[in-house]
């Protein structure tokens, strides 16, 4: 029977309708255990004209990456004739095939399966609604929550209805969950408890339903199970019913367990331990499934299930510690024997001691590395910390794929697991071994918030390895780990000499010291570096900081931005080369890009990112939002990062100037300048007062004008113009002559002026012209002014820069000019990135599909419309093949 829970039915089928339109929405079922839930989900899936995909979260299964999508998705594939496979897996679909293919292990760190899993589903929903049922969502793996977040909050335009039933509690304050429709399932009220009595047991007193109620609390399944119990044995008295009531859960399990052969036990045990029908291989074992099932403990069938979710909860609790980790221990080892996936046999070797066999290694090892692969470092982390102390003979694979997950996983049980490895490396012996050990281990200590311990143990580490070159690595990790805190900063450090780049130890010493010449100014020794560096070819390392992006790095900082790119462009997807390539497009002028880059990071990751990229990369995105005049959304991005005490290295500096041109941006002048000066003054005392790097005094000495202070604001100016003219830095220097010249009055403001827009381009050149024609229309120069100011408002708008392209509107007008029509409507007003969505659009495309062709959000696709249809003066998508001829 099913009673009372008429209401929720009623709005899952409300919503259910509602997604075959295209709103599609998450709800949520939630209540303690056995209160109908799954129930509700066996109505809701009688829907009809509706493709059902179902799963349910597991405790044995939890772990398993992605193991909750496979039983949604894998299906889909599996039952799809050529045709149809094909057209699911159209577009950016057929990245899902890494996510669904056990076998597929890729060493990438990026989002691909995810997003691919996404469109997978929306080209399932483009033929027929879906409706996604979830049950158990609380026992779901990690990277199987992230995907549904990942999809609930891009269900709009898909027709398709998520439902998840959970026990209740707080659901990983995702906002996408919170703001899940939600439906409490309520304790069945005495009436519905009488009704249920009745048709179960016949005609019975008023007490007796009554009784029934307070001692099951209106749960249905305690109720379900006490009326059983009360049938089996024909009680119907009053006073029974609180006996078999304390009896009806984990008593009854262990009554029926005692009652059964030992055999039954054994299969119990082995059920309760793997999750896994166990093997039917004997007459033997086929009745021992046969009895089980029969007591009402499994489901029966080929491949048995227990019957209830607390049934192995209370086998586990009838068996010793010895007794469940031998179990754990019986079963990973028969799975290994049965070639059975790593991840399974995995989190079996986890609940047991290190049996220092050669076979745990390799599996822990595969196991790690889908983790990795399905973007989940936590448990890639657990599993290489658990490898390690199988003490492996040779634990370098292990060492470089736990590099990969200190930023996410807990830093302190890394530290302590690898202190334990590099204690019993012996530094003469095995010197490569020792460096990688103890660089890897100086970055879990750093990423757990000791960097001056770090740096300790790096120092140590490089004086008592012998090995000139693994020295050199360790020297390496150890300047970089320095830039983060300046407790451990020493300037002179490691200047001796400048090796030749013929080994790894030497390319990481120069890679570094590329970045830092860089960062104090050294210009011409920051490009030779960096360009000996990458000459000598580099690979990925273990390092903190690898060679390729130090040396990148000190290419953009050196102003040689293009050159920046192409080395950048080239390396693998990660958070420090995601950092400089934002950094890098907005120098360029592609905001889009860079704005696009900085949010797949920061939107998209399913995992914490690492502290000390953070504030690089929201710091990046703001400068994208600012520029773009989308101060609400520069707003949001700040707030995700919180400072903390001993936030001292370049990481904060470099956040402020970005909180600093936010704040004078929003009219909050003062704010924003007293930012500026104070990421300054964390440069200088550094020694990294390179205005490539960060241009504070060019930053701040508008705001200082502007709150009357004209001496200090020209002198400013006049400083960092000094600098740059002697560093031969070319951006830079045009950027400082632009402000110096927009302070500065009369022809010598004039002057600078001109001679920035000589030496500027992109966007930088935008900003120079538009501040060129100010002065010249100041300077009674109307002619020359209209001109400049025209360039640059065209020029800016190009970049999607808005506020400058606006301001060099408003110039223009006043010097008695008017932006041109093709300027500010029409075809050739769109910039190359609204121009590919538009014609995108034009195709056919929806946008999400023109989200996954670009794979940018689907937020950017409805920016880049509206801007165009604004431009092109249209109102809608069928207009779009008259307006772009």
């Amino acid at each position: 029977m099913m009673l009372e829970r008429e209401a929720e039915l009623a709005e899952l089928s409300a919503l259910a309708e509602r997604a075959r339109y295209g709103r599609g929405a998450v709800a949520v079922v939630e209540g303690p255990p056995g209160i109908g839930r799954t129930t509700v989900l066996d109505h809701l899936a009688q829907t009809p004209g509706m493709r059902v995909l179902r799963a349910q979260g597991s405790l044995p299964e939890r772990e398993f990456g992605l193991g909750l999508v496979r039983q949604l998705l894998e299906p889909v594939l599996a039952t799809a004739d050529a045709g149809e496979r094909a057209r699911l897996l159209a577009g950016s679909a057929d990245l899902a095939l890494r996510a669904l293919d056990p076998r597929a292990v890729t060493p990438e760190a990026d989002f691909a399966a995810l997003h691919g899993l996404f469109w997978l589903l929306a080209n399932l929903a483009e033929r027929e609604p879906v409706l996604l049922l979830v049950d158990d969502v609380e026992w779901a793996d990690r990277a199987s929550l992230g995907w549904l977040a990942y999809l609930a909050r891009r269900l709009r335009g898909l027709a398709v209805l998520v439902v998840l039933c959970r026990r209740g509690g707080a659901f990983r304050d995702d906002p996408a969950f919170v703001a899940a429709r939600t439906l409490s399932l309520r304790p069945l009220t005495e009436t519905a408890v009488r009704d249920i009595v009745t048709d179960r047991l016949g005609e019975t007193t008023e007490s007796f339903a009554d009784a029934c109620h307070r001692a099951t609390g209106g749960n249905p399944q305690m109720l379900d199970r006490l009326l059983e119990s009360l049938a089996r044995h024909g009680a119907t008295e009053v006073e029974a019913v609180a006996w078999y009531a304390s009896r009806a859960l984990s008593d009854v399990i262990r009554y029926r367990l005692a009652e059964l052969p030992p055999r039954c036990v054994e299969m119990a045990r082995t059920l309760a331990i793997t999750g896994d029908a166990p093997e039917m291989d004997s007459a033997e074992a086929r009745q021992a499934a046969h009895l089980l099932a029969e007591s009402g403990l499994t489901t029966g069938g080929a491949a048995p299930r227990f019957a209830h979710e607390f049934t192995a909860e209370t086998v586990l609790a009838g068996m010793s510690a010895d007794e469940v980790e031998k179990a754990h221990a019986d079963a990973a080892k028969l799975l290994y024997d049965k070639d059975s996936e790593a991840e399974k046999i995995a989190e079996h070797l986890l609940e047991t001691a290190p049996g220092h066999e050669v076979w745990r290694v390799t599996v822990l090892a595969q196991a790690a590395r889908t983790a990795l692969s399905r973007e989940d470092a936590v448990k890639a982390g657990e599993l290489l910390c658990r490898a390690l102390k199988e003490h492996p003979a040779d634990p370098r694979d292990l060492l470089g794929m736990l590099a990969a997950t200190t930023p996410w996983f807990d830093a302190r049980q890394v530290a302590d697991t690898l202190a334990e490895v590099a204690a019993g490396i012996d530094p003469h012996q095995d010197p490569e071994l020792y460096a990688q050990a103890y660089a890897v281990l100086a970055q879990a200590v750093s990423h757990g918030g000791r960097p001056v311990e770090a740096h300790e143990i790096l120092e140590r580490a490089a004086i008592r390895v012998r090995d000139r070159d693994c020295a050199l690595v360790l020297t390496a990790q150890r300047l970089a780990l320095a830039t983060a805190n300046l407790a451990t900063w020493n300037p002179r450090a490691g200047w001796e000499t400048v090796p030749a780049g013929d080994t790894p130890g030497e390319r990481a010493l120069l890679a570094i010291r590329a970045f830092l010449s860089a960062a104090r100014g050294d210009i011409g020794e920051g490009v030779r570096l960096a360009n000996l560096t990458l000459g000598k070819g580099v690979a990925s390392d273990y390092t903190i900081f690898p060679a390729a992006n130090a040396a990148a790095a000190a290419l953009l900082y050196c102003d040689q931005v293009p050159e920046a790119i192409r080395v950048l462009e080239g390396l693998p997807r990660g958070l420090p080369r995601a950092v400089l390539l934002t950094d890098a497009y907005l120098r360029r002028g592609e905001l889009a890009k860079a704005a696009a880059l900085a949010e797949s990071m920061l939107e998209l990751a399913p995992t914490p990112l690492l502290r000390r990229n953070d504030p690089l990369l929201i710091a990046g995105l703001v400068d994208a939002y600012v520029l773009c005049g989308e101060c609400d959304r520069a707003e949001r991005a700040l707030a995700r990062y919180p400072t903390y005490d001993g936030d001292h290295g370049w990481n904060r500096a470099r956040f402020l100037l970005s909180q600093g041109k936010l704040r004078i941006a929003g009219g909050r002048i003062a704010e924003g300048t007293a930012a500026l000066l104070e990421a300054g003054r964390r440069m200088v005392a550094w020694g990294w007062d390179n205005p490539a790097m960060g241009n504070w005094r060019s930053l701040a000495a508008p705001g200082i004008h502007a709150l009357g202070d004209h001496a200090r604001a020209r002198a400013l100016a006049r400083e960092e113009l000094e600098i740059t003219r002697a560093s031969g830095l070319r951006r830079s220097l045009g950027v400082s002559l632009r402000v110096a010249g927009s302070i500065t009055p009369g022809a010598a403001g004039l002057k600078l002026a001109r001679e920035a827009v000589d030496l500027l381009e992109g966007l930088d050149l935008a900003h120079a012209l538009i501040d060129l024609g100010t002065a010249e229309h100041m300077a009674g120069a109307a002619s020359r002014a209209r001109t400049a100011l025209r360039q640059g408002a065209e020029l800016a708008e190009r970049c999607g820069a808005g506020p400058l392209a606006r301001r060099g509107h408003t110039e223009l007008r006043r010097a008695g000019g008017r932006p041109r029509g093709g300027y500010l409507t029409g075809a050739r007003a769109l910039t190359a990135s609204e121009r590919r969505v538009a014609l995108l659009a034009e195709q056919g495309h929806t946008n999400r599909q023109i989200a996954g062709r670009l794979q940018v959000a689907v937020r950017t696709v409805e920016i880049h419309l509206t801007s165009v249809y604004r431009k092109l003066g249209i109102t809608a998508r069928t207009d779009l093949a008259t307006a772009l001829r």
